[in-house]
């Protein structure tokens, strides 16, 4: 910060000149020697702050004061994501393969990452689809096997301007399978007789499948 700051007409030094800041921003620290060190948790955005150098040993104070403005970047990427999950459960989480400041969402300055961290968002999930704010999805019950694809956002919660990116997730909703079971009634000869085949565990949007059904005559 001391570049182009100059005392009787020399280039300033720490040696030379004491530093301070005015209303320094959160995440933000002044060095003696002029430098900004910038935490690893302040979001995107522009910071500004005054600060004012005064000559050592100087009688009355010697000072100047400037305006330093550091501009932070936190580069973020979303990758393509696809899942297979039968109906009723929940995907990992699409920020697998997510970068912020080239780290993996799912992990940020080595921390795990929250909803403090980052928002994930979507106009098109499909019905029947939850997308959570960890980023996993939940398949409800009664969605039918297929494939399913929306375009989600993630962005870095607290950046100025937004800071964010998109990215596909794929959903395929695998069929478990039906298990069914073949039926018996015993019925008197000349006797209706009701055998509740429906009772066999389906799932009301899978074809269904006839049972075998087996009546036998009493003796």
């Amino acid at each position: 910060m001391f570049d182009g700051d100059t005392l009787n007409g020399n280039a300033v030094t720490k040696d030379d000149v004491e530093v301070s800041g005015t209303d320094i921003p959160s995440g933000l620290t002044l060095n003696e020697d002029g430098t900004i060190a910038v935490a690893d948790d302040v979001p995107s955005g522009t910071y500004s702050f005054v600060y004012t150098i005064c000559e050592k040993g100087a009688t009355p104070d010697n000072c100047a004061t400037a305006v330093a403005t550091v501009k932070v970047e936190n580069p973020i990427k979303a990758d393509d994501d696809t899942y297979t999950t039968p109906a009723g459960e929940t995907t990992p989480s699409v920020f697998d393969g997510d970068t912020l400041n080239g780290n993996a969402v799912t992990k940020l300055n080595g921390q795990p990452v929250t909803e403090d961290d980052v928002e994930i968002s979507s106009d098109t999930v499909p019905n029947g689809l939850t997308l959570n704010p960890d980023g996993t999805v939940t398949v409800g019950d009664d969605v039918p096997s297929g494939t399913y694809s929306f375009v989600y956002k993630i962005c870095e919660n607290g950046a100025t301007p937004a800071n964010c990116a998109t990215a596909v997730a794929t959903v395929i909703v695998k069929d478990p399978g039906i298990v069914v079971s073949d039926d018996e009634a015993t019925t008197d000869i000349n006797t209706e007789v009701t055998i509740p085949v429906l009772s066999n565990p389906i799932v009301s949007y899978m074809k269904f499948v006839m049972p075998m059904v087996t009546v036998r005559q009493r003796r």
